[in-house]
């Protein structure tokens, strides 16, 4: 999974991305600065990123403001943190992996499934 996190993490960067390594995963970090430049920056990540948190303790209101509205336009619910820290990123690891694991299940159960001895559709007919 990728993860953003977006403000509050320049002192925590290596425990943090240690976290996400432990998991296998790939972490991304942007200042929160909105600057027409880093709001380009901060799109393109919100669209690359499984799951994007925002740090909003030191995050303006208005950088947080641009953040969610930039992560709805690209199809990404932010998670809002006040801060995050080892423990927090853990945590949101783990209910964004619970998450995925009952999409997963619930789109393989509505998969049609074929009765024995009823005829298969023909290669020609399933895209």
């Amino acid at each position: 999974m990728r993860i953003g996190i977006i403000g509050g993490a320049e002192c925590g960067e290596p425990s943090l991305r240690a976290v996400a390594d432990e998991g296998g995963h790939d972490l991304e970090f942007h200042r929160g600065q909105t600057s027409s430049r880093s709001s380009a920056s901060l799109e393109a990540m919100m669209a690359r990123c499984d799951l994007v948190v925002i740090a909003t303790d030191v995050n303006s209101h208005g950088a947080v403001r641009l953040a969610r509205e930039l992560g709805r336009s690209v199809g990404r619910e932010p998670v809002l943190c006040r801060r995050i820290g080892r423990t927090r990123l853990r945590e949101l690891i783990a209910e964004a992996s619970q998450r995925e694991t009952t999409r997963a299940i619930s789109v393989a159960s509505q998969r049609p499934t074929v009765r024995p001895g009823a005829p298969r559709p023909s290669a020609s007919l399933v895209a």
